[in-house]
């Protein structure tokens, strides 16, 4: 049954990518919004996070370079410094974060986020098993980056 959390293009390309993903053996994990809705947030998703492994990029661009709109190069904003490709699928943006060399803008300095492979957890949510970081990890992520709105919701869920 389709999470009322995902839009039905929504759910059509995360159909998609994680059959992608799995056929070709690819670690992954949900984060962000989707991850947050996977643990049982109700907020609106805007486009699907996922983290992968440095290793696993030819894997990745194999399995997805027909929907890759940017491969993955170092991308930098305000909150974040990520090595990063974008992918469309179904109309839905996809954003492919590599999992090592992460780091979050915290009191004016550069603070690398636990690259740990181990930290994911298998979750039956909507019509799919999905691998996805643990709620107190989101937390933690969330709470670095200072978004407060997200942090309520997540708080409520543990």
């Amino acid at each position: 049954m389709r999470s009322p959390a995902l839009s039905q293009s929504q759910h059509d390309a995360l159909s998609i990518l994680l059959a992608c993903l799995d056929d070709a053996g690819v670690w992954y994990r949900a984060t962000g919004g989707l991850a947050g809705n996977v643990h049982g947030s109700r907020w609106p998703l805007h486009d699907i996070d996922v983290d992968v492994r440095k290793d696993d990029w030819p894997l990745v661009l194999s399995a997805v370079g027909d929907f890759v709109e940017t491969a993955p190069r170092p991308y930098e904003d305000g909150e974040c410094r990520v090595v990063l490709a974008n992918a469309i699928i179904e109309g839905v943006s996809v954003d492919i974060a590599q999992l090592e060399d992460a780091y979050v803008q915290e009191d004016g300095a550069w603070v690398a986020l636990d690259a740990d492979p181990s930290r994911r957890e298998l979750h039956d949510w909507s019509d799919f098993s999905i691998w996805a970081i643990p709620l107190r990890d989101l937390i933690a992520y969330k709470t670095r980056m200072g978004r407060v709105a997200d942090l309520a919701e997540l708080r409520h869920l543990l």
